[in-house]
C-alpha cells in the first residue's frame, strides 16, 4: 500500500462515515484496537464506556464480539509464548474504505472529554519540518500514527490545527541534541496540519525507552495560531493479545530486542496518563507493522 492509498487527504467528508457493512468485512479489520478502546467501540461492558453517555458518537457495532477485561492503568503481564508480530497473517489489498474504516476504529477509542496535558520534556525542538514520514534513517517498527483534534464542547473536528509530533528511536535516542549525540539531526520529528475531518498521520516507528519513562510519544497540538497544548501519548495492549504491545515489541523484534525489557511501565511512570493512551491495531493489510490513534481534545 502506499502513502497516497492511506492519505487524510482522501478521508471522507463525515469523520464518522463508516462505509456499508457488506463492503468490509470488519472482523479482519479488527486485527489489535486496545481492549478499552474495543469495549468502547460495542457500547456496553467497558469502564469508560458509561463515562459520557449523552456525548459518544454513534460508533459501529462488532457483532458478537466480547472485549477482554482490561485497565490502562495496570496492563496484564505479557504471555511468554504470545508474540503478536509472529502469527502468520495473509497480505491483502486494503481498499481507501476498508484503511478509513480501521483508521476510524482507532481514532474513536478515546472520547470528547478533554485530554490531559503534559510536560513537553527536555527534548522538544521549535520549528519542526512539515512533513508526514518522520523516520529518515532510524530503524525499528514501522507504525502509522493517526491523531484527531476535536473540541471538547461538541466533539467537532478542528480544522487546520498544527500539531507537532517528536519521539526517542528504537534506543531510546531523541534527534537535535548534542548531550544525545544528534545535534544538528532532525529524526523522528515533524508537523501536520489537520484536515477536514481534524486528522493528522506520521509515519514513523515504534518509540524505544529510555530510563524512568514508559514507551511515548511526545505531540504539540496549535487548535489557534495563538493556543498550544503539549501531551504525551501512551500505548496499552493489542486487541486479542494478552499484555502490553510495547513489552512484546521490546522482547521479541530486534533491534529493540537488543536491549531488552523497558524497566518502567505504565503501571510506574509518574507521567503517565490513561486518558491518552493511543488505541493500536496490527495493519489491515496483513503486513507485521502497527497503526496507532489518539482522539486528543482541547477546549
Amino acid at each position: 500500500m502506499t502513502d497516497r492509498d492511506l492519505s487524510v487527504d482522501r478521508a471522507p467528508t463525515d469523520p464518522m462515515a463508516v462505509p456499508a457493512p457488506d463492503r468490509l468485512d470488519r472482523r479482519r479489520l479488527l486485527h489489535g484496537l486496545g481492549a478499552v478502546g474495543a469495549a468502547a467501540l460495542i457500547g456496553g461492558s467497558g469502564r469508560l464506556a458509561a463515562k459520557s453517555p449523552a456525548r459518544l458518537p454513534a460508533f459501529p457495532v462488532i457483532p458478537d464480539f466480547e472485549p477482554p477485561v482490561d485497565d490502562d492503568d495496570v496492563t496484564p503481564a505479557l504471555v511468554a509464548d504470545q508474540n503478536p508480530f509472529a502469527f502468520p497473517r495473509t497480505r491483502r489489498y486494503v481498499s481507501p474504505e476498508e484503511a478509513r474504516f480501521a483508521r476510524d476504529l482507532l481514532l474513536q477509542s478515546s472520547f470528547c472529554l478533554r485530554n490531559s496535558t503534559a510536560t513537553e520534556g527536555p527534548y522538544y525542538v521549535q520549528n519542526p519540518l512539515v512533513r508526514q514520514n518522520i523516520v529518515e534513517d532510524r530503524v525499528g517498527l514501522p507504525t502509522t500514527m493517526f491523531f484527531q483534534i476535536v473540541r471538547e464542547s461538541d466533539c467537532s473536528p478542528i480544522v487546520n490545527a498544527g500539531v507537532d509530533l517528536w519521539h526517542a528511536d528504537y534506543a531510546g535516542i531523541y534527534s537535535g541534541f548534542a548531550n544525545q549525540g544528534t545535534q544538528g539531526r532532525v529524526f523522528l520529528r515533524g508537523r501536520q496540519y489537520t484536515n477536514q475531518q481534524g486528522i493528522v498521520q506520521f509515519d514513523t516507528i515504534f518509540p524505544g525507552w529510555y530510563p524512568s519513562r514508559t514507551a511515548h510519544v511526545h505531540i504539540k497540538v496549535y487548535p489557534t495560531a495563538n493556543t498550544v497544548v503539549t501531551s504525551q501519548g501512551y500505548f496499552d495492549q493489542l486487541l486479542g493479545f494478552s499484555g502490553s504491545v510495547s513489552d512484546a515489541i521490546y522482547r521479541y523484534l530486534p533491534p529493540y530486542s537488543s536491549r531488552g525489557a523497558a524497566p518502567t511501565r505504565n503501571s510506574n511512570d509518574n507521567l503517565f496518563t490513561s486518558d491518552t493512551v493511543m488505541g493500536a491495531m496490527l495493519n489491515p493489510d496483513g503486513s507485521p507493522t502497527l497503526w496507532t490513534g489518539l482522539r486528543f481534545s482541547v477546549a
